[in-house]
C-alpha cells in the first residue's frame, strides 16, 4: 500500500513490501526504467545510484539492531523534481516512525518540505544518518566493557569465558558489517558531492558533504574499534594460552616428580632378583630412597627456577 504525503508541492511516497497493484501505480504515473522497478521488488541489492535525466534512483543500506546481532536494511529511493518515493522490503521502524511523525506534525513537515525534493531527501537521508550515532557509541560502550573484564573473567567459571568469547563474537562481526554498510554509501556521496554523478544540478554539494563527513567519522570509527577489538581478541588468546600454558605446567611437574618412584616401582615389580629385595627393610629403604629423590629433584628445578 502506498501512503503519500504532500506539502509545498513536494511529494513523498512510502512503499512498504511494494506488490502487483503498487507496481502497476507506479508504471502508469511515472516512467522508470525496467531495471530500476525490478530492483525495487528484489532483496539486498547493492548501494548504488543510478541517475537519469528526469529522476534518480538510489540504493542505501542502514545498520538496524535486532537483539544483539546488526542485521541490514535497505531503502530503495526514485527521486524527481517535485518527489521522492522511499520503498522497503523489510520493516523500517525509524522510516515508519518519521513518516507517521510527519504526517500529524505541520512543524516537522514544514521543515523537510521546505524546498525541494533534493532537500526532502537530503533530510531524510541526513535524519537516518544521524540515527548511526547511538549505535556507533554502543560499540565503543561494549568495548570499554569488554576492556574492563578481559582480565577478571579468567578467574570465573568456563560458562562466563564461553559467554565472553560470544561477545567478542558478536562485536567483531557487527563492526565488519557495519563497514560493509558504509564503505560503497561513502563512495555514492562523494561521486554526488563532487557532481560526478548529475543530480538536477550540484546547488546541493554542500549538503552531500554534510551527510559524507557523518559517513567518513562513523566509517573512521568503526575502523578504530574494529582494531581495539581485535587487540582485545589478541589480548585474551593471550590470557587463554597462558592459563593452558600454567596447566601443562604444573601437569608436567606432577608427571616428572612421578616417574623415579614409578621406575623403581616397575623395576621392583619384576620377578627377577634384585638388590636389597630380601632385607627385612627393603620396603622402607626403598621409600626413603625414592624421597630423598625427589628431595633431589625439587631442590634442583628451584634452583633452575623451573617453578
Amino acid at each position: 500500500m502506498i501512503k503519500t504525503i504532500e506539502h509545498n508541492k513536494i511529494k513523498w511516497f512510502y512503499i512498504h513490501k511494494p506488490d502487483a497493484q503498487d507496481i502497476k501505480f507506479l508504471r502508469e504515473n511515472f516512467s522508470f526504467h525496467e531495471l530500476d522497478m525490478e530492483d525495487l521488488v528484489s532483496h539486498q541489492q547493492r548501494p548504488k545510484i543510478d541517475p537519469y535525466d528526469d529522476y534518480t534512483f538510489l540504493v542505501f543500506h542502514f545498520p538496524v539492531m535486532k537483539g544483539e546481532r546488526i542485521e541490514i536494511m535497505e531503502v530503495d529511493f526514485f527521486i524527481g523534481k517535485d518527489y521522492v518515493i522511499s520503498s522497503t522490503q523489510i520493516s523500517f521502524q525509524l522510516l515508519e516512525d518519521l513518516f507517521i511523525k510527519m504526517q500529524n506534525d505541520e512543524s516537522l513537515k514544514s521543515n523537510f518540505f521546505v524546498k525541494d525534493s533534493k532537500m526532502l531527501f537530503y533530510k531524510v537521508l541526513d535524519n537516518f544518518v544521524e540515527a548511526m550515532l547511538p549505535l556507533i557509541d554502543r560499540f565503543g560502550a561494549e568495548i570499554d566493557n569488554i576492556d574492563r573484564q578481559i582480565f577478571n573473567i579468567h578467574s570465573k567459571h568456563i560458562q562466563s569465558k564461553f559467554i565472553f568469547l560470544e561477545k567478542i563474537t558478536i562485536l567483531r562481526r557487527n563492526l565488519l558489517v557495519s563497514q560493509t554498510i558504509l564503505k560503497p554509501e561513502i563512495n555514492i556521496m562523494t561521486e554526488m558531492e563532487t557532481g560526478k554523478i548529475f543530480f538536477f544540478g550540484n546547488n546541493m554539494a554542500v549538503y552531500w558533504s554534510d551527510i559524507l563527513d557523518h559517513l567518513k567519522k562513523f566509517a573512521d570509527q568503526l575502523e578504530n574499534y574494529r582494531f581495539l577489538i581485535e587487540g582485545l581478541s589478541v589480548a585474551e588468546e593471550t590470557l587463554v594460552s597462558y592459563k593452558i600454558n600454567e596447566v601443562i605446567k604444573v601437569f608436567t611437574v606432577v608427571t616428572v616428580f612421578l616417574m623415579p618412584p614409578t621406575l623403581l616401582a616397575s623395576i621392583y615389580g619384576m620377578n627377577i632378583y634384585l638388590p636389597i629385595q630380601k632385607h627385612p627393610f627393603a620396603f622402607w629403604i626403598m621409600l626413603v630412597f625414592m624421597a630423598a629423590m625427589e628431595v633431589v629433584m625439587f631442590v634442583y628445578f628451584r634452583i633452575r627456577k623451573w617453578f
